[in-house]
């Protein structure tokens, strides 16, 4: 594939987009009761050193909760809401943090825009960032994306799909070198939603150094499939509040 060799595209098919970009506007149906849960774990590798990092994670479209219960290598539980209200509760010490910001909304989580079909920006929009143009090498479609003038180190971002879904994107610095790829595998096709069930992300922090994280999602459960137990856990009224 040329665009992953960072090749330079020249034909635009912007009608191709349009069709693209009204299609994945429509939300997610994933019945009456509107809940998933998937397996994620999380293998990092940075200064040759390898992290491990297992959890549960659990969304409802109705609420627009998303739950992450972390086992691996500690056991912590992280609720997040649509209003950037974040609480992590810590059951071996019974403490809970605490914390709100927009930053924090369950509605920037990857889980989220998969699930919702939000998937033409993958959230560039929320952060700023504006579509600057679209082009078509051979079958895949490649969109660029401008951020404000207020973002000093990216300068662009591509986003690359392939049959409408993403499979590659990329962060350029201002001396357009790219500082981030990630790659978006193993499609899991759940009916009215796709969710990758291999994302690779390679950051480069200099030109010999990088940390690479590899994600695998697995055992995908929608509905009444979906164990409810972490989506209605409440914090314990005694839990002590973490400083």
């Amino acid at each position: 594939m040329k665009l992953l060799r960072n090749s330079h595209i020249t034909f635009i098919h912007i009608q191709y987009f349009l069709i693209f970009f009204l299609v994945f506007q429509t939300p997610l149906a994933l019945g009456q009761s509107h809940k998933l849960s998937v397996h994620k774990k999380s293998q990092i590798l940075k200064s040759n050193q390898k992290q491990t990092i297992e959890a549960k994670c659990y969304y409802s479209q109705e609420s627009g909760v998303v739950v992450t219960h972390y086992f691996e290598p500690k056991e912590f539980i992280k609720k997040t809401n649509r209003k950037g209200e974040m609480q992590i509760y810590f059951p071996e010490e019974n403490k809970v943090s605490i914390q709100q910001d927009s930053y924090f909304s369950s509605e920037n989580e990857l889980i989220y825009y998969f699930v919702n079909n939000f998937i033409e920006d993958l959230g560039l929009k929320k952060e700023g960032f504006s579509m600057t143009d679209t082009e078509y090498d051979e079958n895949y479609l490649v969109t660029t994306w401008k951020p404000d003038e207020e973002m000093k180190i990216i300068e662009k971002v591509e986003i690359v799909f392939e049959n409408n879904i993403p499979i590659y994107s990329a962060y350029y610095n201002k001396n357009n070198k790219i500082i981030r790829k990630i790659y978006y595998n193993d499609y899991y096709k759940g009916g009215n939603f796709v969710l990758p069930r291999k994302i690779t992300e390679i950051t480069f922090k200099s030109p010999t150094d990088s940390t690479i994280k590899r994600t695998i999602f697995s055992d995908i459960k929608k509905n009444h499939e979906v164990d409810s137990y972490y989506l209605d856990f409440k914090i314990p009224e005694d839990a002590k509040i973490a400083d």
